[in-house]
């Protein structure tokens, strides 16, 4: 029997995706949103370690968490709700609540919303 040669083909310089400031604003929305880095690959046909890495360069970890839980963590303690629960929801622990609701005690605007809310006899 005759063996069929193995002809191996080069192919030329790989063909890389070029991905736009767009694409990569819109893979930042998608996991400000919530979405995972497996599921935002799916949705934009983009490669998890391509995400992986705009999430590094960009932090995206610090915005996901930052400002919008400490927000909502004043929101839900002024709804009467624990600390516990707040950890909970937000997936947080509970120092962490301890220390958002500190920080906006110390703030500002924590006054301002309180000072609203005293009624004088």
């Amino acid at each position: 029997m005759r063996k069929a040669a193995k002809t191996k083909t080069k192919k030329g310089a790989s063909s890389r995706n070029k991905y736009t400031p767009e694409h990569h604003e819109k893979a930042r929305r998608y996991y400000l949103m919530g979405l995972n880095l497996s599921e935002i690959s799916i949705l934009m046909k983009c490669p998890v370690r391509t995400l992986e890495k705009w999430q590094k360069a960009d932090e995206w970890t610090k915005l996901s968490h930052g400002e919008a839980n400490k927000v909502k963590a004043l929101e839900l303690h002024e709804a009467g709700k624990s600390y516990n629960d707040i950890a909970d929801m937000l997936k947080i622990s509970r120092a962490t609540v301890w220390r958002y609701l500190k920080e906006a005690r110390e703030s500002q605007q924590w006054r301002i919303n309180h000072s609203k809310q005293i009624r004088y006899e």
